[in-house]
């Protein structure tokens, strides 16, 4: 858990509307919320992922915008793949939304690096 500065938790305590234990996870919660990736970091990585979506052919398919996504998420977070219950492999994923603005930083840099890699004409970017 993170910590709490001292004057935070001595100004919690003053308020008493909740026990101290409640405000400090409620303001846990407002400081993880802000460090959250951003709407036009979001806006950018699907403007991203339709350039590679439209220009990049992997192994003989073509990927809609969303199996690039967990394609890219996959790579940033590490994450395992495992055979499906019917055939196939799954990747135990999780979504960007939970991202911070440095990983979806991370994310872009790499989905930018994989595109200019493979030649993929940006179209223009929201800002």
């Amino acid at each position: 858990m993170a910590e709490v500065p001292e004057d935070a938790v001595r100004l919690l305590q003053f308020r008493g509307s909740l026990n101290v234990e409640e405000n400090i996870e409620r303001l846990l919660g407002q400081v993880i919320k802000k460090n959250r990736r951003s709407v036009s970091q979001n806006s950018m990585m699907w403007a991203l992922l339709g350039d590679i979506s439209d220009q990049v052919e992997w192994h003989g398919q073509r990927l809609s915008k969303k199996d690039w996504k967990w394609i890219f998420t996959a790579a940033i977070r590490k994450q395992r793949m495992v055979p499906g219950i019917e055939g196939g492999m799954v990747y135990l994923g999780e979504p960007t939304s939970g991202m911070s603005k440095q990983e979806m930083a991370d994310m872009l840099d790499l989905i930018m690096s994989f595109g200019n890699d493979h030649d993929v004409v940006w179209s223009d970017q929201p800002e």
